[in-house]
């Protein structure tokens, strides 16, 4: 996973040089589980900030159901149904 590392990836995700490495994994985060996940976060931020949120399918810390369930709350109106996202024969994710 050099690729999170790389000074181009960094820079196009304006990750501060303050930031140290990327991990796959680390014990040192604290992981309280809040009855809303992340969308306080994302309540707070919005319109103040560009924002990106991603979600892994397979993130035991953050799960995507979690995700999906505050997204189903904004008051954004459907254009496109929830899909799978291709790589060739392969499901990359979901869109």
């Amino acid at each position: 996973m050099d690729y999170f590392d790389r000074e181009d990836v960094r820079e196009a995700l304006h990750v501060s040089d303050l930031v140290g490495p990327w991990y796959l994994c680390t014990d040192g985060i604290d992981y309280t589980i809040l009855p809303n996940g992340s969308q306080w976060v994302y309540e707070n931020l919005h319109g103040k900030y560009r924002m990106l949120h991603y979600s892994g399918d397979v993130d035991g810390a953050v799960p995507t159901i979690g995700t999906q369930g505050w997204i189903a709350t904004l008051p954004y109106a459907t254009v496109d149904e929830w899909r799978p996202y291709m790589y060739g024969d392969q499901v990359a994710g979901y869109v």
